[in-house]
């Protein structure tokens, strides 16, 4: 007689979803919205009108750094550089305390431990940090761009983050129906129709 145990089916196997998109523009909606009030806070910088003399939108762009003064750049950057460092601290305290952050919680995203149960404020400051050296490259243009290629190659060829993985965290994802699209859609519209105001 066959053995019970093999007649009974098989879980079916776990799936990694990992959703590389949805994460980035979490986080990118974070960032905006930590901009935002940056600048209500400090003096928001004047960005320059197009010129006459310039042909078009990205001829303008290109030469934006030359349209603002040194000093103001640099003043834009310390404060910029400051409040990305700043941020990790607050992800922590929300992280520890919800699960979740403004962006996240748009995109249906949790962080929780692997073995379950909500990230204490340093292990959740721990992860932060690791994602501001190792996933934005702290903010610097350069190491940002290489940062964010090696942190998307680790994510879809190993299934989780560097830092998942380094720390035992877990990524939650529940799906997004229409509405929630929507509302995330709106969201990000309001975000940088508000700062198009800060700004101009």
């Amino acid at each position: 007689s066959s053995n019970p145990d093999e007649n009974q089916a098989s879980p079916p196997p776990l799936t990694v979803d990992v959703h590389p998109l949805l994460r980035f523009w979490a986080r990118f909606f974070d960032y905006l919205l930590l901009n935002l009030f940056v600048w209500i806070v400090f003096e928001p910088p004047q960005i320059p009108t197009l010129p006459d003399d310039f042909n078009n939108l990205v001829d303008y762009l290109g030469h934006l750094n030359e349209l603002i003064p040194q000093q103001e750049q640099l003043r834009i950057a310390m404060i910029q550089g400051a409040s990305l460092f700043a941020w990790n601290f607050i992800e922590a305290l929300l992280l520890s305390t919800f699960g979740t952050t403004p962006g996240k919680m748009l995109f249906n995203i949790k962080v929780t431990r692997k073995k379950g149960g909500r990230l204490d404020y340093m292990e959740a400051l721990n992860r932060s940090m690791v994602v501001w050296i190792f996933g934005i490259g702290i903010g610097i243009a350069f190491f940002q761009i290489l940062a964010m290629a090696a942190a998307l190659f680790y994510l879809l060829s190993k299934g989780e983050t560097l830092w998942d993985r380094l720390l035992a965290n877990q990524v939650h994802h529940r799906p997004l129906g229409l509405p929630k699209i929507i509302l995330a859609v709106a969201a990000y519209l309001v975000l940088l129709s508000l700062q198009g105001q800060l700004f101009s």
